[in-house]
Order: C-alpha cells, then structure tokens, then sequence
C-alpha cells in the first residue's frame, strides 16, 4: 500500500504528493516511486527552461490600475480588491487573488509544458497563462462562500455571494504581459 507522507513544493504555489511505500515494495510500487522521482525532476528542467524562455517578460494577473472606479466612485476596482482581499474593521478579509491564481496551477504548468515542446511563441505562452489565471481567479471569485455576508448585506443586495454584488470586481480581473518589472501595490 502507498500512503501520502507529504507535500513537494518545487513550483511556487503548487503541491505535489511525495509517495512512501509500505510494507512490501512490488514492481507497481516501485514504479510509482520512481514516476515521483521523474516528475520531480522534469519540474525542476521544467522551471530553468522556463526562466530561460520567458526572458525579462513577465505576466500579472489581478486588477490593474486601469480598471476603473466602482459604480459610485468612491474607490477604484484596484482598491476595491484589496479591500475584499484584506478586510478591514468592518468587512473580514475573503482571500481571493492567491487562492484564485493557485487554482490553476495544474493548467498553468500543462500550458507551459506544452508551449516547450511545441516552440510556441514567449508572447503566446505569457498570454494563455495569464488566460488561465485570470479565468480561474474568476471562478474562485464566483464560488467563494465564506465568510458569509451579514444578514443585512444579503438584504440590501439581494445576493448571499461574498464577493459579487454588481460583477464589476470580478470583470476587472485580467492579465498583462509586461517587458517591464511589475510592481505590486496600490499607486
């Protein structure tokens, strides 16, 4: 039998299973192991071909300073993000940009592994990355439960979904490839 002892972290934001068998080791067993032991390696060849390729380019992915302002103009889309990302004194924080990226984790990597093998193009490749993250942020956006609204929030805009009132916050997720160093933050 294989039992999961542990977690790999050799891509930022995605972890793997490292298996260790038990008990007697057969030829099935001793397979797996070595399928992880490949896997780790091919990740590894995976991320030096990749800082290789992709140059000085880099790809961000959340709301950027050019999405605009809130319906009622009290603060911009950027802003509005963090807020619900952070909390403060009044609204607790409901973690959407990490968890949404890392989600997609697993289509990231397939994405950049075939760009390799293939010969796609850095810009190509940058885009469908950030495609795929910006989607999956969506998505997470869209299926985050918890922490619930309060009663009163629910009442005045008729939904229970934490992070979706108008839509606006979860259109204003996109990408960009960039040749410049992103910066993080509010402006």
């Amino acid at each position: 039998m294989v039992y999961p002892t542990g977690l790999w972290f050799g891509v930022p934001g995605y972890a793997g299973y490292i298996i260790h068998p038990r008990g007697n080791m057969s030829a099935e067993v001793n397979e797996m192991v070595m399928t992880v032991k490949n896997f780790q390696i091919s990740q590894i060849e995976l991320l030096k071909k990749l800082q290789d390729f992709r140059g000085g380019k880099s790809v961000t992915v959340g709301i950027h300073e050019d999405a605009g302002s809130v319906e009622d103009g009290s603060m911009t889309q950027a802003q509005n993000g963090a807020l619900q990302n952070y909390g403060n004194d009044k609204i607790p924080a409901r973690p959407w940009l990490i968890p949404g990226v890392e989600s997609a984790t697993r289509d990231i990597a397939d994405a950049i592994a075939e760009a390799v093998e293939g010969g796609a193009t850095l810009d190509d490749t940058m885009n469908q990355i950030g495609a795929f993250a910006a989607g999956a942020t969506q998505q997470y956006i869209t299926d985050l439960k918890q922490p619930p609204n309060a009663a009163y929030t629910i009442a005045k805009k008729g939904s229970s979904n934490p992070l979706i009132d108008t839509g606006s916050m979860r259109a204003s997720v996109t990408w960009k490839v960039t040749d410049e160093k992103p910066e993080e933050g509010l402006k």
